[in-house]
């Protein structure tokens, strides 16, 4: 099937990973893309590969409205034109954001930005890196922080550079990890903090969720990263889209705090309007920064003091076990 696939369209990549569920199970995902856009995907158990890339396949043709035969028995044909096929994809931006984005509202708000030729020679560098190279978090996550945080929720931004760059550690928020996972350096330092700011225990585990389930945007600069090279993705595209985010968070919501440790974050800055918005700075808490003052900058209290000052509710920063 996917030889008969690339045989008629020769642009067509599949990508297949697998997908963690819970600390023990995983599935296979399999990917089409097309021109560096995620046409569609496929989902099978653990182990069933061809499956899952037989659904991602299936999904992409009738997305593309191409009546190719792909039983063994039955005939190559020739699909439309590439330069057709490539306009029925465009026809198509609601999908292709849905396949991208499980959230309606940024989907809507993303829309047009999601076209512009960046986006799409972003969409090909990731998919020629997921080839080649393990890439973090799991495509499925990538977009984790707005799916758990829509728009008219956010009321606290807190910026991080680029995802944790070791197996099983990024999932889409920035600074945190998924239960079970070790938790490292700079996030036990915002935990020491926390405990020294609002005389909160730190929990046995590092998955903010229920931060970002608060309103809390918990957001990289850039969203993904190639295993075990930090920094990977810089200037690739994640800059100019996480920025566009955070100018519609800035525009369209009112009497948010926006905090931002370290110098690369704070480059952001300029970008927020601090009459409509609170902005709290300090170094980062990486080990490397902590204590030339993060330790001692209070974010968490001071966060607080400004969402009540706007009428807000404060954040609970205890993090359930």
């Amino acid at each position: 099937m996917l030889t008969q696939f690339k045989n008629c369209y020769p642009r067509a990549n599949l990508i297949t990973e697998l997908v963690e569920i819970d600390c023990d199970r995983y599935i296979v995902k399999a990917s089409v893309i097309i021109d560096g856009i995620i046409i569609a995907t496929g989902m099978a158990g653990e182990g069933t590969i061809e499956l899952a890339q037989e659904g991602a396949i299936a999904r992409a043709l009738a997305l593309l409205n191409l009546n190719m035969p792909l039983n063994k028995s039955s005939p190559t044909t020739k699909p439309a034109s590439a330069k057709k096929i490539t306009k029925n994809i465009h026809d198509r931006p609601s999908n292709m954001t849905n396949s991208l984005i499980k959230s309606d509202s940024w989907n809507k708000l993303l829309a047009a930005e999601i076209e512009k030729d960046y986006f799409l020679k972003l969409q090909q560098f990731l998919a020629e890196e997921r080839q080649q190279y393990q890439v973090f978090p799991p495509q499925a996550e990538i977009f984790a922080a707005l799916e758990i945080a829509p728009l008219a929720k956010i009321k606290v931004v807190i910026l991080g550079q680029d995802p944790y760059h070791n197996v099983g550690q990024a999932h889409g928020l920035s600074f945190s990890v998924k239960k079970g996972v070790r938790i490292p350096a700079s996030l036990k330092n915002i935990f020491q903090e926390l405990k020294d700011d609002l005389n909160i225990t730190a929990p046995k585990h590092g998955n903010l969720s229920y931060w970002a389930s608060q309103g809390v945007l918990l957001l990289n600069t850039v969203l993904t990263v190639r295993a075990h090279k930090a920094n990977s993705h810089k200037n690739k595209g994640w800059e100019t889209f996480t920025d566009r985010i955070i100018e519609i968070v800035n525009e369209q919501n009112s009497h948010v705090v926006f905090v931002f440790w370290g110098k690369e974050a704070q480059k952001k800055i300029p970008a927020i309007d601090n009459q409509k918005h609170t902005i709290i700075k300090s170094p980062h808490p990486s080990p490397f920064s902590a204590k030339s003052g993060f330790f001692g900058s209070q974010p968490f209290s001071k966060i607080n003091s400004a969402l009540e000052k706007a009428n807000q509710t404060a954040i609970d920063w205890n993090l359930p076990e």
